[in-house]
């Protein structure tokens, strides 16, 4: 009797030779490199503009500060004169 296995899939005729095992396997470290290196990419993006949107948003802050201070030394020089 033989053993059926339904979803296996065998080809007799057609087995790979050396080179085609070594250009497939080359070709998927290529193909992993190259995600790799666009996920690096849009990982340095993101944080770039997050660095960016932090930098504004101290920059904002600051000047805040800045006009606040100057309008509590303007109203300090207003009711003592």
């Amino acid at each position: 009797m033989d053993l059926i296995k339904f979803g296996k899939r065998v080809n007799f005729g057609n087995k790979l030779t050396n080179v085609e095992v070594l250009e497939d396997h080359l070709r998927m470290i290529k193909m992993n490199k190259q995600m790799t290196r666009y996920d690096r990419e849009n990982q340095i993006h993101n944080e770039r503009e997050e660095l960016k949107r932090l930098t504004d948003e101290i920059d904002s802050i600051a000047k805040n500060k800045h006009r606040t201070s100057e309008a509590l030394r303007n109203e300090f020089l207003f009711f003592n004169d």
